[in-house]
């Protein structure tokens, strides 16, 4: 009987040391816990494809990976994090806050129903496409960021709220891409719950409840050559515009029905409430003929 307690016993601190000796990195995966035993290869009952984790650089790779829950963080051991995309990505849940800077890029995308910027310094997505559909589960916001700048650079960016699609940022700021929808936007200071901050907006002030921002791509080839692109053509409710220059639309009688001048690259028009017929977008020195139907 005493061998086998000293068996157990001995078995017992060989348990605890292998316990000890892992590390847990302060990320959560769904149900499953990053730590110093799994951070190479991250699997979990709901988790599929390929993740993994670099503690020395803070960086969580999703490579074609689809997590049925969320990703959370433990802002005591976690301050910044960079969360990069291979392939398609899939989130049925939100990415959690970090105390510092968020960042989100890669070549990759992601669908994700929910980003939590709260309290964080930066929020910053670059190179990726990311979608954020709030309204899969009813949520009034898609992008919240009390307290955080939100950079966008050269990343598509589709978000989506019952109420809010990105808002009660400090700032909002954006490089090499632009938003296409709603048309004509703004970045403006407002409030939504008692909350102000930057919000993007539509052209008359109210809170976008979708945004789309897309990359700006061969700016500067386009801007040499004064080539400008139209479409849809013909067009019934929206008339999306790409080129560099002020624009001016006018009918078939010569009469200006629309003046826009900002230095975008990339400009969606509501035409709805336009008379079905012929039109003449001129941006710069180039003119191309639309139909309104």
């Amino acid at each position: 009987m005493n061998k086998v307690r000293f068996l157990i016993a001995i078995v017992v601190i060989a348990l605890a040391g292998n316990l000890n000796a892992q590390e847990y990195y302060g990320i959560n995966i769904a149900t499953t816990k990053v730590s110093s035993e799994n951070y190479t290869n991250i699997t979990g009952a709901k988790i599929s494809g390929t993740i993994s984790y670099d503690p020395t650089t803070y960086t969580l790779t999703l490579d074609n990976a689809t997590v049925g829950g969320d990703i959370t963080f433990d802002t005591a051991r976690i301050k910044n994090i960079t969360i990069t995309l291979i392939g398609e990505n899939t989130l049925t849940e939100e990415i959690r806050t970090v105390p510092g800077t968020k960042i989100i890029n890669g070549n990759g995308s992601l669908n994700v129903v929910y980003l939590d910027g709260l309290f964080e310094k930066n929020t910053i997505i670059e190179n990726c496409t990311i979608t954020v559909d709030a309204t899969t589960k009813m949520y009034d916001w898609a992008m919240y960021g009390k307290s955080s700048k939100l950079t966008v650079k050269n990343a598509n960016l589709s978000v989506e709220g019952m109420g809010v699609a990105i808002g009660n940022f400090y700032e909002i700021e954006l490089i090499d891409c632009e938003i296409v929808e709603p048309a004509n936007a703004q970045i403006i200071d407002n409030e939504a719950d008692g909350l102000g901050g930057k919000f993007i907006c539509d052209e008359n002030g109210n809170i976008a409840k979708k945004v789309v921002i897309k990359k700006v791509t061969g700016l500067n080839d386009v801007a040499q050559t004064n080539n400008i692109d139209v479409y849809p053509n013909p067009a019934k409710d929206n008339v999306t515009i790409e080129g560099k220059g002020e624009i001016v639309i006018t009918n078939s009688l010569g009469q200006i029905v629309k003046e826009v001048k900002d230095n975008n690259f990339v400009r969606t028009l509501n035409i709805k409430d336009w008379e079905s017929g012929v039109y003449y977008i001129k941006v710069g020195n180039m003119t191309q003929k639309f139909v309104v139907e």
